[in-house]
């Protein structure tokens, strides 16, 4: 797949029953370019995958990519009889559109053949250049942590060790803070796409992950649990970051008097433990970041 400067739009349209065994959903894949102001089809987007947890959901299947139009069909065996209630996800695409910051999973539930909710949000594609065009508008002072290439094709990231202040001093503001979440998503996305290519910039990629998220993860905690008697150590080494997760999942179950608050991070905080560091996947963290505005969501 080429890789363009846009916005992809896919839109999951819920179909009824196509027979007594099968629920049906149209996806619908569009793009939305610097060149021209209305969607349009996207063709050659794919697959897409039905989960439960973790696994693909049994009977479901997204097989084909999106056609010339922009859309494809998505089918999932069911039994009208059925009355349990099934939590399924539908996944996009993801490392097949390089380039790109692939959207949110969206959550549907079948019961019987039918789906909830009857219509889905969109998905939203970002592209990874535009991404980082915009965290720098919302925080100028990024600019010392990464600055476009004399050619406009990418960016160039500083040393890790260099930009650990500056991304501390970003996350002082909302805006900040929402410019960091861009700029994780978007390390994230030229990192697939330079992981065969250029594995030194790949590798500091991830660490620029791995240091945000540990920074993102004391806003989240100051903002659900500011007197919570935990220290957070904020590196680039992935191994802080889980003795983060596990000093504040300690604190919070110690702590007497919990707020149904601080009950869902505590909650959001265990099944971040095993995940790995993806700033679209870890929704469960970012949800708790005071003005973080999470893609697609």
């Amino acid at each position: 797949m080429n890789v363009r400067q846009s916005i992809l739009v896919a839109s999951v349209l819920v179909a009824t029953a196509a027979h007594a065994d099968q629920v049906v959903l149209e996806v619908s894949v569009r793009q939305l370019t610097h060149v021209k102001k209305d969607a349009y089809a996207f063709p050659g987007v794919g697959v897409f995958q039905i989960v439960r947890g973790t696994q693909p959901f049994q009977g479901a299947s997204c097989p084909d990519l999106s056609n010339k139009d922009g859309r494809l069909t998505c089918s999932i065996g069911c039994d009208k009889a059925d009355a349990t209630v099934k939590p399924l996800r539908v996944v996009p695409p993801s490392r097949a559109v390089r380039g790109f910051i692939p959207p949110p999973l969206v959550d549907i539930e079948l019961k019987g053949c039918t789906l909830v909710p009857p219509a889905l949000p969109p998905f939203l594609y970002r592209d990874a250049k535009l991404v980082v065009e915009n965290a720098l508008q919302k925080a100028p002072e990024l600019a010392r942590t990464v600055a476009a290439m004399q050619d406009g094709k990418g960016f160039n990231f500083v040393p890790v060790g260099e930009a650990l202040p500056v991304l501390v001093g970003v996350a002082s503001s909302d805006k900040g803070r929402q410019a960091l979440y861009d700029l994780n998503a978007a390390a994230g996305a030229f990192a697939v796409s330079s992981t065969e290519t250029d594995p030194n910039f790949a590798q500091t990629l991830s660490d620029y992950q791995v240091g945000i998220t540990n920074i993102l993860l004391r806003e989240a905690v100051k903002s659900k649990a500011g007197s919570l008697p935990v220290s957070l150590k904020i590196s680039f080494d992935k191994a802080d970051y889980y003795n983060n997760l596990v000093a504040v999942e300690d604190a919070l179950d110690r702590k007497v008097g919990r707020t149904p608050q601080q009950n869902i991070f505590l909650n959001d905080i265990q099944k971040l433990k095993g995940k790995s560091i993806d700033p679209l996947r870890n929704a469960n963290l970012y949800k708790h970041v005071p003005g973080v505005v999470q893609a697609g969501m």
